[in-house]
């Protein structure tokens, strides 16, 4: 089941990875794509959440790692047990915040938006771990 779900997690990322600039880059425009790919984003970050937090929770390299000693000095346990986890529920914060900005369409927010969104961006990309991505690693 967990590799089922951790595979789904990774596509859901690749998904994230491709979108996350296309809605940045669409926020300026009054375009019908930016109303289709605002939902799909923010339901994509949503449903990542939830199966990141299953494998947190259930999988070998989550809260469980805080039972061997000295997981904070050694910086690949404290990746899965600290870092990557509370990077990307500070992502998923800021892509809920664009998408409701977006939502909201005040002219005077677009271009905080689109750094929301590209600070989100790029939040992801420095946590997800490469060597174990799907179709990359």
């Amino acid at each position: 089941m967990n590799s089922f779900v951790l595979t789904l997690h990774g596509l859901l990322a690749w998904l994230l990875i491709l979108a996350l600039p296309a809605l940045a880059g669409l926020a300026f425009a009054k375009n019908p794509l930016t109303i289709k790919l605002r939902p799909l984003v923010l339901a994509s970050a949503h449903l990542q959440l939830i199966l990141g937090l299953w494998l947190y929770l259930s999988g070998p390299l989550g809260y469980k790692l805080f039972a061997q000693e000295g997981v904070m000095k050694n910086s690949a346990l404290r990746f899965y047990a600290v870092e990557h986890i509370s990077t990307m529920i500070i992502m998923i914060v800021l892509i809920t915040l664009a998408a409701i900005r977006l939502k909201r369409e005040f002219p005077e927010t677009k271009r905080s938006t689109v750094f929301l969104i590209l600070g989100a961006w790029l939040l992801m990309l420095s946590r997800v771990p490469w060597d174990r991505f799907p179709f990359f690693g």
